[in-house]
């Protein structure tokens, strides 16, 4: 009998393990403190003016710019992949922007 409990219970666990990875995967952990500007968005936010995105490093044009305000400054990214990757680790990103 807690032979059949000790399984249950360890089923249970890495259950639970997977439900973190995939909701996590699918942007559930992601910082909600990152937001997406959209075109007439108001924002009291500094601008950084980062010319190259600091996920890929590629540079920022008209055409392909993406403003995202994270804790009081507005970034520019290039594309929908690098605004997840910098959704998931915005201090890193925001950090290298930064620093350019």
């Amino acid at each position: 009998m807690t032979d059949i409990l000790k399984r249950c219970a360890f089923g249970t666990i890495i259950i639970m393990f997977l439900c973190v990875v995939v909701l996590c995967g699918n942007g559930a952990c992601e910082d909600e403190t990152v937001r997406v500007l959209k075109k007439g968005d108001e924002t009291t936010a500094t601008f950084v003016k980062n010319y190259a995105c600091p996920v890929s490093d590629d540079e920022i044009t008209e055409e392909n710019c993406i403003l995202v305000e994270y804790k009081g400054k507005v970034y520019n990214i290039c594309c929908d992949a690098c605004l997840k990757h910098f959704k998931r680790f915005p201090e890193k990103f925001a950090t290298k922007a930064n620093q350019k």
